[in-house]
């Protein structure tokens, strides 16, 4: 056991070392896996803005989601940039104000077509033109003036480039609201183009997305109207994104800050004090998709698990531990624990067994203090007897020669009793040596059931039994040694002798069963309780009685009845049940080559 505790106190140092240089094999493998996405990242994100401050992003571009010009601090929207415009004219707004009046309040609709007309001859820039003809829409619509007014709403619908008003819509997108309904098939497809055209070719205010994403969703539900109603969205999250400007002026670096829910990453161009700098919102799922994590690496999106990417992208961190197919520290790991299983397997295998050596070595020693103790007692008692009616043999007190006849049965049968229990220690001696012999020859097995029933002739006379002995003429000889035979049954004889109870009736038979001659001795006694008729052949042991007592003896009767049997080829069965006795049977080889 000590060279097993050493062997694991060993084992589990190799492995608390293995694990530590695994864990900062790791710990590099994660610092090499972070730069190398990072300087990946940043390559990709530093592209997106040279495109950018070149011009070269287009409102559709899948990247980018948006790019607007910082001007004096203050974040000026794409769709807020003013076109350059000519010095309004007087006239025009005067001529405008004075058509809407006759319109909406003096509810003049033919004065009000003109002074629309009016108003868009003195029209110095498309938007005004626009905003002229959308009224005089409007009147020759009140007026009852349908066609005319249609053709007005088509001259807007394919105006190139579309004007927009000061909220950044077009007033190609009023013109389709007052067409689409009620518009034939063909129309509503010149509608639809037209919006869509639209959608694409600027970058729509967050009201007029929302306008375009109504009227597709009007025209043509769908794939269309759904990726017009995501820009919608995606324009009323980065309408906010001014406040977050303060704070990547602030940083020394070029930063990508996560803005959205994740969605963006938002960063700026040029230095801080460049007047032409831009905010660029970049899809962030985009572009790290495009960026090939080793295996079991993720994305974390403003989360805390993980580790930070850097001060270049707050927010942004990479989860998980990157796998190379070359570290087998964890195999290492498993055959050193399967090495201390083993040697613990071995050492507790190997203390089980000591353990079951010592209790078996400590019951036979129990046992072994028994049979001396229940061998001295065995005889004691003939040795008592014989010297008893020597004595009074001797002293002459006998009153007659009948007496006298009778203690010298005694001391013979005593004598007899003796040999047997002297022999039965020997003969299991020289069995557990190895040493016995058995001299086989041809034998009438009634002859040797005769001469155990008048060895036992004494003894059976003394405790009252009657035994019967039932003989096949069928079985001929069989070849064995008489004697061991002859012991066999006397010592199944004696065990019945024991084991009867008030009925004192012992039956001997031999009968023929096929290739065996079987030998049978039945009592009526006590019986044999199921649990131990599997150890009743083992040495020294001895069942007890009913009442926890247990029956004088040696315990190797019935041992050496299962050796003889064995060197005889046979077997020897029993069949007992509790207070209906027990039935001993021998089975020996009886056939022509026996």
């Amino acid at each position: 056991m000590v060279p097993s505790a050493v062997l694991v106190a060993l084992g589990i140092r190799t492995i608390r070392q293995e694990e530590e240089l695994r864990e900062k094999r790791q710990h590099e493998e994660k610092l090499r896996v972070a730069g190398l996405v990072r300087q990946e990242l940043i390559r990709r994100l530093d592209a997106l803005a040279l495109r950018a401050a070149g011009g070269q992003i287009s409102p559709g571009d899948p990247d980018v989601a948006l790019v607007a010009r910082l001007d004096s601090g203050r974040l000026a929207m794409p769709w807020e940039i003013p076109a350059p415009q000519q010095e309004p004219d007087r006239g025009f707004d005067a001529a405008l104000r004075q058509a809407q009046r006759q319109l909406h309040q003096l509810r003049d609709p033919e004065g009000a077509s003109a002074q629309a007309r009016a108003a868009a001859l003195k029209a110095r820039t498309p938007a005004e033109r626009a905003r002229a003809d959308l009224l005089l829409a409007a009147c020759l619509r009140m007026k009852g003036a349908g066609r005319e007014a249609h053709g007005v709403l088509h001259r807007l619908l394919a105006a190139k480039p579309p004007a927009t008003d000061e909220y950044g819509v077009p007033y190609l997108l009023y013109a389709a609201q007052q067409l689409v309904d009620g518009a034939p098939a063909e129309e509503q497809r010149q509608i639809l183009d037209a919006v869509s055209e639209t959608s694409r070719a600027a970058l729509l205010s967050p009201t007029a997305a929302h306008m375009a994403a109504d009227l597709l969703g009007r025209l043509r539900p769908g794939t269309l109207h759904e990726l017009a109603a995501a820009r919608a969205g995606e324009l009323d999250q980065l309408a906010g994104l001014p406040s977050e400007v303060a704070l990547l002026e602030k940083a020394v670096d070029q930063t990508w800050s996560l803005y959205g829910n994740g969605g963006w990453l938002v960063g700026l161009t040029g230095k801080s004090g460049d007047p032409h700098r831009l905010l660029i919102a970049v899809r962030a799922r985009r572009a790290l998709d495009a960026i090939r994590l080793p295996g079991g690496v993720r994305w974390v999106l403003g989360g805390a698990e993980g580790d930070a990417l850097g001060e270049r992208f707050p927010g942004l961190r990479l989860a998980g531990m990157p796998y190379t197919g070359t570290d087998r520290a964890g195999s290492r790991q498993l055959f050193y624990l399967s090495a201390l299983l083993l040697v613990l397997s071995v050492t507790a295998f190997s203390a089980w067994l000591l353990n079951r050596d010592v209790q078996r070595e400590r019951r036979l020693a129990a046992l072994r203090s028994q049979f001396v103790s229940s061998v001295s007692h065995e005889l004691r008692t003939p040795i008592s007897t014989i010297r008893t009616c020597a004595e009074l043999l001797d002293m002459g007190r006998v009153r007659d020669e009948r007496q006298a006849s009778e203690y010298l049965k005694t001391i013979a049968g005593e004598s007899a009793r003796l040999s047997r229990l002297v022999a039965g220690v020997l003969d299991f001696s020289r069995m557990e040596q190895g040493e016995r012999t058995y001299h086989f020859r041809p034998v009438s097995l009634e002859e040797a059931l005769e001469s155990a029933a008048r060895e036992l002739e004494y003894l059976l006379a003394q405790g009252g039994f009657q035994l019967r002995i039932a003989v096949d003429a069928a079985v001929s000889l069989v070849r064995a040694d008489p004697e061991a035979i002859e012991q066999a049954v006397v010592n199944l004889l004696v065990n019945a002798m024991k084991y009867s109870g008030e009925r004192r009736e012992i039956e001997l038979s031999l009968n023929r069963d096929g290739d065996h001659a079987v030998i049978r001795v039945r009592d009526y006694g006590i019986g044999i309780a199921p649990e131990e008729q599997a150890r009743i052949f083992d040495r020294f042991h001895r069942a007890p009685l009913a009442d926890g007592r247990v029956v004088p003896g040696t315990g190797l009767g019935l041992t050496i009845v299962a050796q003889i049997v064995k060197a005889h080829r046979g077997r020897v069965t029993v069949e007992s049940q509790p207070g209906n006795g027990s039935t001993f049977s021998i089975f020996l080889p009886a056939g022509e080559d026996s």
